[in-house]
């Protein structure tokens, strides 16, 4: 078994399981237990147990899909293979690698290895031109993997974008994301991307355009890396069965704004010119739309949603949206469920009046925003509580949700000071804001990317007066506690009468 990777496993383990051996270890606890190690444990294990090696060769190569092999890992996973390329290849069901820098021989070597992963179903690679650049045959190579049902292929060109027109493979499931230009109006079109995948095909995400219709009657959830909807004409043409569109401008360095520069006028006649097309065609099953308030504003939507998910917060952090867009939408989707993202700062409670008063909603999940550089406080904390809390006094709602963080980027861990401030804030103060303003509110749920700081209250009432019930904060979120069994607690469990704030 070839060194490549320093152990940390200790010379007491090593020797334990070397010493062992045989009949004495219960092979199947072991291999078990082989799942979750690391890599180079992993291989150190191997190395001390020859009789586990046929299996564990197998749980080393049939990588996890959510495991990512990142630089000197990658190098030593391809390495590895490459030493029988048919016969350890064919092992692999998904391949993840990510390398600090590409050389020919890291083209050549991963070239090597998707020959021979005939079995390969999840792929996921990143610079793909510059790859194709350093070896033309890794295209073929990728060609030939007929049993891929997810691909994620990042940073493609004209060369990968012939490769995806003729692309024959039972994908449920692709993100592809192109090298932008920085004239937008020349990105490629993508409506031909992938047509042959288009009979297994569920889930598509993508910054490319379509600016013709291809039919795409499987799929159900699109993302778009981009808001170039313009004209919604090819997206529904293409898309018929769509139950969830998401609009994602976040990661700003691969999505594009075609709306950035446009100025009131030309987004309303835009808006106008898209409820015109849905006269005659719309998408019934839409369940699920998310995005800006500025591009969902201008898809002008008029299919009621179950849950909306919308964006109020500046686009690159320039641009405030209107308040009238995020009403229009609002009004047009009729949504069941609304879920609000805003930043801290940048909404005050007329805003939230003039947002929600008057709609029928029940239903609101607040995202709120914040930053390290705002230097907040508990009081600022409780400030935005308050503010939330009057703001939302004469609309119908019933059930809220609220998250704090300063995420707005999956990938990207939480601000220290930013954690220790939410490990600070009183919760429970915040609640009593609600329940003094929110005059309908049966439910709230306040929570936290920080430890233990997430809680949930019924409201109840009594002869004497209303009260927050504490409860368990768990249970699907889009429930709003509606899935938690009724149980009944005595008087002394409940909160105290609300005091004056």
């Amino acid at each position: 078994m070839p060194n490549f990777f320093p152990s940390r496993l200790s010379h007491q383990t090593v020797q334990f399981f070397s010493e062992v051996g045989g009949p004495l270890l219960n092979l199947d606890v072991l291999l078990f237990i082989l799942t979750f190690l690391p890599y180079h444990d992993l291989i150190a294990m191997m190395r001390s147990c020859h009789f586990l090696y046929t299996q564990g060769l197998k749980i080393l190569i049939r990588n996890q899909p959510d495991i990512v092999m990142r630089g000197k890992t990658a190098m030593g996973f391809l390495g590895f293979i490459l030493v029988k390329p048919e016969l350890r290849a064919r092992h692999l069901r998904a391949l993840s690698p990510t390398f600090r820098m590409l050389t020919p021989k890291i083209a050549q070597s991963l070239r090597i290895v998707l020959e021979h992963a005939h079995n390969l179903e999840i792929l996921s690679l990143d610079e793909c031109e510059y790859l194709a650049r350093l070896d033309p045959s890794i295209i073929p190579a990728i060609c030939g993997l007929k049993k891929l049902k997810q691909i994620n292929l990042q940073g493609i060109g004209e060369t990968w974008g012939k490769m995806l027109k003729v692309f024959d493979a039972p994908l449920v499931h692709a993100d592809i994301v192109i090298d932008h230009p920085w004239l937008l109006d020349a990105a490629p079109d993508a409506s031909c991307m992938l047509t042959k995948c288009a009979r297994t095909l569920l889930y598509l995400t993508t910054n490319a355009r379509f600016r013709s219709v291809c039919h795409y009657d499987k799929v159900v959830g699109l993302e778009l890396l981009n808001n170039d909807v313009r004209d919604i004409g090819p997206l529904i043409e293409s898309f018929p069965n769509l139950q969830k569109l998401t609009i994602n401008l976040t990661s700003w360095w691969v999505a594009k704004s075609y709306l950035l520069d446009a100025s009131d006028i030309e987004l309303s006649a835009i808006r106008t010119q898209n409820q015109r097309r849905q006269q005659h065609n719309s998408w019934e099953k839409l369940s699920y739309l998310q995005g800006d308030a500025r591009s969902l504003y201008v898809l002008g939507l008029h299919t009621r949603v179950r849950l909306l998910t919308l964006d109020m917060r500046p686009n690159y952090f320039i641009y405030i949206p209107p308040i009238k867009y995020g009403r229009a939408v609002i009004s047009d989707t009729r949504p069941d469920q609304l879920a609000l993202q805003i930043r801290y700062g940048d909404f005050e409670e007329d805003d939230l009046a003039r947002l929600l008063n008057g709609l029928s909603l029940k239903f609101l999940t607040l995202d709120v925003l914040i930053q390290e550089e705002d230097e907040l406080d508990e009081r600022d904390i409780a400030g935005l509580f308050y503010m939330l809390a009057e703001g939302l006094a004469d609309t119908e709602i019933t059930h809220i949700l609220i998250f704090v963080s300063d995420v707005d980027d999956p990938d990207r861990p939480m601000s220290p000071v930013v954690d220790a401030l939410l490990q600070r804030i009183d919760l429970y103060r915040g609640a009593r804001y609600f329940l003094k303003f929110v005059r309908h509110l049966l439910y709230l749920r306040i929570s936290t990317l920080a430890d233990e700081q997430d809680a949930a209250w019924r409201v109840v009432n009594y002869e004497d007066g209303v009260f927050l019930d504490p409860i368990p904060a768990i249970g699907d979120l889009s429930k709003f506690g509606e899935d938690l069994p009724e149980c009944s607690r005595l008087r002394r469990h409940l909160s105290r009468k609300i005091p004056e704030v």
